[in-house]
């Protein structure tokens, strides 16, 4: 529009990097039950934001589960002029189940709830809508060490005879031997139907339910036989004739040769008849007649047009009776007789037990929450031996996930007891402390002792130089550990206290797999969001523009680097990315390549002899000693 004609015009010049703040990633997400909570303060699957210092908090949550413990947990590893963390708590819904161990299975299926309704895990995807904050630091304390190892394969080792034909069965599971999760276990169910003979094998098994939560392989019982023995029988056969046989067409009866021949029949040979039936008739007289072995084997049975065959020993070595015939318009039953079977005592169907590890279904729900909020979550093991600890790693892949070894042990506030509760927590608190004295999530909280526990749950052996220890081979599977100090040694990871190490997520990826660098990439890409979302629709591309983008990533790493969150940075603009078709669609690409500073996880350091410092001193010895009298 055109200046007044007689006055003053202001004009405001948008020429400059636009400045970039960092974003927030240590915001808590905690979910779990809670039978004493306020239904008013924390309504079921709706995600309420708090603040740990809150003194009402108690008040509000009351002392069942594991939320409160949680937040206690955070508060003791606060750094130094840290007041709180902001939290965001979902409150879900116990199982209703009578058995205690189907009620805990219900219970953390309404943790991991469906992302359709926007429960469980999926309520905290409802917190940047309605709250105005993002949970980026996910755990669901006390529930995700249960791991849903269920019933693999359920095999007859032992084939059944004698049960009643087509009577079911049911089959009795039993907690197995050195099972070490039995107050959770779900046990399996299954039957068996016994076939037409009685008998009970592979096919006759059929899985009903698979259960949960073993450690170990469950047992599995099927009742005695009941039915009647298992007699003899023997194997049979038929041959079916549609038309009179040609001259010269035979049959074969295991290796022995019947001829059909037009007259003078002698030996294995049969006259034909005027038409089939007189035909089958003379072979029936031969068949019943004949002192041959094969023939004289069996007993012979002519219906209509067909002969069924059939052993006169039983058993199944009938079985291998062999029948063949070039006689036009035949068939056979078979290649060879069936249905042959020995009698057999009665025996009890024994059946093998396999289990299947499964991932703790919390954990395996929360990658795509993460992805969404571009977060973190903490979960960790049962932590009662270092196989289970592996067991756990071995189901889960995700560069969003932090696996700990889990447990450790506090003094219950109400009891004065000795207690185990979860480390996750206890992690998370670390990490947002060292968040707090860094200025920036580029720093990994490992190495630093933990406050407000009497001890690890379950003692890890450590050695800073030995890597044949459990310690050392946990943080190998990506799993971090809380191990003891010692005063006096130096291979320890500290005097004293309970320190806390944990380096990486569990993902694949060797180059986002430390935390640290992964977080520190979500807080660049965040931090850059509202500065770069400014110009979109209130710019053309133009080179001002251009170049304003590219100062304003710019000035944000180059004071990342300064502060040596990052260790450098390159910003690229390239014309192929950015051809004349794809700016006039409106579409600029802009690029950058930063490096996180990786953790220091091992110090060489390399020892050798030093000879010149002999060389030296006999030098001086020489000097020394050699003065003139």
């Amino acid at each position: 529009m055109p200046g007044p004609k007689f006055g003053l015009q202001f004009i405001q010049v948008d020429d400059q990097p636009t400045p970039v703040y960092g974003a927030n990633l240590d915001v808590v997400g905690i979910i779990g039950p809670c039978s004493t909570a306020s239904a008013a303060a924390f309504p079921i699957n709706t995600p309420v934001i708090r603040f740990s210092n809150d003194l009402r908090l108690s008040e509000d949550l009351g002392n069942d589960g594991y939320i409160l413990d949680a937040i206690e947990g955070i508060n003791d590893q606060l750094a130094d002029f840290e007041i709180a963390a902001q939290l965001v708590i979902v409150r879900t819904e116990y199982g209703t189940n009578a058995d205690a161990n189907l009620k805990r299975q219900q219970t953390i299926a309404n943790i991991m709830g469906q992302s359709t309704a926007g429960s469980g895990v999926h309520a905290f995807t409802l917190a940047p809508n309605a709250l105005h904050c993002t949970p980026r630091l996910i755990t669901a304390p006390g529930y995700t060490g249960d791991m849903a190892n269920s019933l693999d394969t359920l095999l007859v080792n032992t084939t059944g005879v004698g049960y009643i034909p087509n009577a079911t069965y049911q089959v009795t599971f039993a907690l197995g031997v050195g099972e070490t999760n039995g107050a959770n276990a779900v046990l399996p169910q299954a039957h068996a139907v016994a076939d037409v003979n009685g008998m009970i094998d592979d096919l006759q098994v059929f899985i009903d339910s698979y259960g949960a939560w073993f450690t170990v392989a469950p047992t599995a019982v099927l009742p005695a036989p009941d039915g009647p023995p298992v007699t003899a029988l023997p194997a049979q056969g038929t041959i079916t004739f549609s038309r009179n046989p040609g001259i010269g067409a035979t049959i074969t009866l295991n290796g022995t040769v019947i001829t059909f021949v037009s007259s003078g029949a002698t030996g294995t040979q049969v006259n034909l008849g005027a038409d089939l039936g007189t035909t089958l008739t003379n072979l029936m007289t031969l068949l019943n007649s004949s002192a041959s072995p094969n023939i004289f084997a069996n007993t012979y049975a002519l219906v209509t047009a067909t002969i069924t065959i059939t052993q006169k020993a039983s058993g199944a070595a009938g079985n291998g009776f062999t029948l063949a015939s070039t006689v036009t318009g035949s068939s056979l039953s078979g290649q060879h007789l069936t249905g042959g079977r020995d009698a057999l005592a009665s025996a009890t169907a024994t059946l093998a037990v396999a289990i299947g590890l499964g991932a703790n279904p919390i954990a395996a729900e929360l990658t795509p929450v993460l992805n969404q909020l571009i977060g973190h979550a903490v979960v960790e093991t049962r932590g009662v031996s270092y196989v289970d600890d592996l067991n756990y790693r071995s189901t889960l892949n995700s560069q969003r996930i932090i696996v700990m070894s889990g447990g450790i042990k506090v003094i219950d506030p109400i009891s004065g007891a000795v207690i185990v509760r979860p480390v996750a927590p206890r992690q998370i608190g670390a990490m947002i402390a060292k968040d707090f004295e860094t200025g920036a999530p580029f720093h990994s909280a490992a190495n630093r002792p933990l406050q407000g526990v009497v001890s690890p749950a379950r003692t890890i052996g450590f050695s800073l130089t030995d890597d044949a220890t459990e310690g050392q081979q946990l943080l190998e599977a990506n799993v971090g550990i809380v191990v003891r100090g010692e005063v006096g040694v130096e291979t320890a990871i500290s005097s004293g206290g309970f320190i806390i190490i944990a380096l990486e997520n569990c993902g694949d990826d060797t180059l986002w797999q430390m935390y640290n660098v992964k977080r520190g990439r979500d807080y660049i890409h965040l931090s850059l969001m509202p500065a770069l979302r400014k110009y979109l629709g209130r710019t053309n591309i133009t080179k001002q523009t251009i170049v304003n983008i590219l100062a304003t990533i710019g000035d944000f790493l180059g004071t990342l680097k300064a502060r040596e969150q990052i260790i450098d940075y390159r910003m690229s603009f390239q014309g192929s990315l950015n051809s004349a078709s794809e700016i006039r669609l409106g579409h600029l690409t802009v690029g950058f390549k930063a490096e996180e500073p990786p953790v220091l996880e091992r110090i060489t350091t390399m020892s050798a002899r030093y000879k010149p410092a002999i060389d030296n001193m006999i030098k001086q010895l020489e000097q020394q000693l050699n003065i003139a009298a």
